[in-house]
């Protein structure tokens, strides 16, 4: 389903979206896709985590797409802090590794979304507008991998 047909229902006013990934290639496709979704608007782009929290702090942000290899192997500590650096704002991780426990530990780290870039021109949109509206978003080949455990759409 192409991202701008997705089945979730947008929210009420255009959400505020920061894209960081160290490659500005990755950046720009990214922001290419997320704006398929007349109701997201890309604000901002970072190459690094810092400039990714300056982003979304002077912009406000309600959402900020990160590459996990952002986070030079800090894993779930380094989302926590990212969590705790912008509270008002939903973190959506996406990366390369489609992996059902790196997953986990994004979403326990503070994401509120996972998404394999793989799959990212299928679920990134309806991923940033489920978060925008509060809710969690696992792309659904994770989750019929991992079972109950992470199921798509959950909150």
């Amino acid at each position: 389903m192409p991202a701008s047909m997705s089945r979730f229902a947008p929210p009420s006013r255009p959400a505020r979206v920061v894209v960081a990934d160290a490659h500005q290639l990755m950046r720009s496709t990214l922001r290419l896709l997320i704006e398929t979704g007349e109701d997201l608007q890309v604000v901002g782009e970072a190459g690094s985590l810092p400039e990714a929290v300056q982003q979304a702090r002077r912009l406000r942000a309600g959402v900020l797409v990160v590459d996990l290899s952002l986070l030079a192997g800090s894993g779930p500590a380094a989302l926590a802090h990212l969590r705790d650096a912008l509270p008002r704002t939903r973190i959506v991780a996406v990366t390369m590794e489609d992996s059902p426990g790196l997953a986990r530990h994004a979403l326990a780290g503070g994401a509120s979304a996972f998404v394999v870039k793989d799959r990212a021109d299928s679920e990134l949109v309806d991923a940033v507008r489920s978060v925008a509206r509060g809710e969690r978003y696992v792309g659904p080949a994770i989750a019929a991998r991992e079972g109950a455990g992470l199921a798509p759409g959950a909150r």
